[in-house]
């Protein structure tokens, strides 16, 4: 007799990690959740500026490791239908109207927050208590506020991103920074968790400019495709994809994470 078995047609999918010292990615079969294989690179993108309060990161060099792990993964696996991204999370970089990288990667490890004014307040400590936020340095915005305040913003940056939504961008062929995941956009500070927006008047009083920084979309959205047609996503927190990854059952879940930081994560 004829098999009448429906076929099962693949649909791999690919998760990738930018993190602080190198780039892991996992290929599996969307089926079964089964992993196919892995790989991970260290990418050597930091920057020594001579401040050694400065943590930054050169966007291209991240970028031709990414590609690298990539193109391990699909040279035996082509037909590779999703990529979903996270990265290093609170880090930002400036881009052009064209999406390209205007200056280097101001990683969550930078400590110019932390400097002091004149009038002896540290950047962090004096933006706290003005908007009411609880922030610390290497924020995004907190970096973003320091570089106001000192002219460090390149004349011909448009916006700002996240690494991992720089990638995404870059990936699919954008034109402009897309728009951030709520997850990443929190984590950057000045957010407004209830209204899932950058808080209006903490921004104005930092003095950053609302219309500079990337629209808030939901979870989930597609960003574009790939010249080889994979589905590119937004990018969640590094913190949020590690939870869904690893919690059989998300709202029943409690994740404990013992690294750099220590952090207990429930459903929310």
């Amino acid at each position: 007799m004829p098999d009448e078995r429906k076929p099962v047609h693949k649909h791999h999918l690919i998760g990738l990690d930018i993190g602080t010292t190198s780039v892991g990615g996992v290929l599996i079969d969307g089926n079964s959740g089964e992993v196919l294989e892995s790989a991970a690179r260290e990418h050597q993108a930091d920057l020594d500026t001579g401040q050694d309060w400065e943590r930054v990161q050169d966007p291209e060099t991240l970028l031709a490791a990414i590609e690298a792990v990539l193109g391990r993964l699909t040279d035996s696996h082509p037909e590779v239908r999703g990529l979903g991204i996270t990265g290093q999370m609170h880090s930002i970089l400036y881009v052009d109207h064209d999406g390209r990288a205007v200056s280097p990667l101001f990683t969550w490890q930078d400590q110019r927050g932390d400097l002091a004014r004149r009038d002896g307040k540290t950047y962090v400590q004096a933006l706290t208590e003005a908007t009411g936020h609880s922030l610390a340095t290497g924020f995004g915005l907190v970096t973003h506020h320091y570089n106001l305040q000192n002219g460090l913003v390149p004349a011909t940056a448009a916006s700002l991103c996240t690494i991992s939504d720089y990638v995404a961008s870059r990936l699919t062929g954008g034109a402009t920074a897309p728009a951030l995941d709520k997850t990443q956009a929190a984590g950057l500070g000045l957010f407004d968790l209830h209204g899932s927006r950058f808080d209006p008047q903490a921004l104005r009083t930092a003095g950053i400019d609302q219309g500079f920084l990337p629209p808030v979309a939901p979870s989930g959205t597609l960003v574009g495709h790939t010249k080889q047609g994979m589905a590119v996503f937004l990018a969640p927190g590094d913190n949020q994809a590690g939870f869904l990854g690893a919690a059989q059952d998300a709202q029943a879940a409690v994740l404990i994470n013992v690294g750099t930081s220590g952090q207990v994560s429930v459903f929310a």
